[in-house]
């Protein structure tokens, strides 16, 4: 038996997290993927283009067919289309209306980041399968970030996963296939191809603005933390730079 479960949050950031009900439908061996995306993600979609969020899962025993019915096999036949391409199609369908024909203006596109869960490790598909770090923040919220590079100088990166823009259907089905190649898969008693981990997808609405200064936030956080350097010593460098010097001394 495989189960879909769907909650969706708001844009609001006082509001305190809740999902929906777990169960919006019950469906039968005969309903297709198709089937099952009209009645659980696309009612979803408008709320997703107002600046909401939408996380849905499936979860069953081996075999159930969880991998075909969130990911899919077959991308040509709509009713077999897994449900996070169909919501992809369906987000650049909404968002090639928004960019318009006027050139002057800044398109929108999907970004999208891929990893996968074994035990205690996470791994990220689109960086070549590195092993990601899973760390929990000051916020309590548990974070996937990803390697830690040593720069010159003696500064250090730390690296976000890897989050790859895509500006059409097509760019990023073909860009999901191949990070999808790399998941680890194995044969199980019932299913030759059986998933070894569980796989996480996230899209996201992004414009080149927003992945530039993501980028420069990731270069700027690595000149503030120079190896063996103390918080508190940063700090106080990052604050002298605002120190104004006048010509008499004050």
């Amino acid at each position: 038996m495989l189960s879909v479960s769907i909650s969706w949050q708001g844009p609001s950031l006082n509001q305190s997290w809740a999902s929906s009900p777990a169960f919006k439908a019950i469906f039968n061996p005969e309903d297709d993927n198709r089937a099952i995306y009209d009645a659980i993600v696309a009612p979803s979609i408008p709320n997703i283009l107002r600046g909401g969020s939408c996380s849905f899962f499936a979860y069953g025993h081996s075999g159930s067919g969880k991998t075909h019915t969130i990911i899919g096999y077959n991308y040509d036949d709509d009713r077999e289309l897994g449900l996070c391409l169909a919501a992809t199609r369906q987000l650049f369908k909404a968002i090639h209306h928004l960019n318009g024909d006027d050139d002057s203006t800044e398109k929108l596109g999907i970004g999208f980041s891929l990893f996968e869960m074994r035990k205690k490790s996470a791994f990220d598909l689109l960086n070549g399968r590195t092993e990601c770090h899973i760390r929990e923040g000051h916020d309590g919220k548990v974070h996937i970030r990803g390697e830690t590079e040593m720069l010159e100088g003696g500064k250090v990166r730390v690296c976000p996963i890897v989050k790859r823009p895509c500006w059409s259907y097509e760019s990023f089905r073909q860009e999901l296939t191949q990070a999808l190649g790399r998941r680890a898969v194995g044969s199980s008693s019932v299913h030759d191809q059986s998933s070894r981990t569980h796989a996480v997808l996230e899209l996201e609405v992004v414009c080149q603005s927003l992945v530039d200064a993501r980028q420069a936030v990731t270069n700027r956080q690595s000149e503030l933390v120079p190896v063996e350097k103390r918080a508190t010593d940063i700090t106080i460098k990052e604050q002298s730079k605002s120190v104004i010097a006048l010509s008499w001394g004050g």
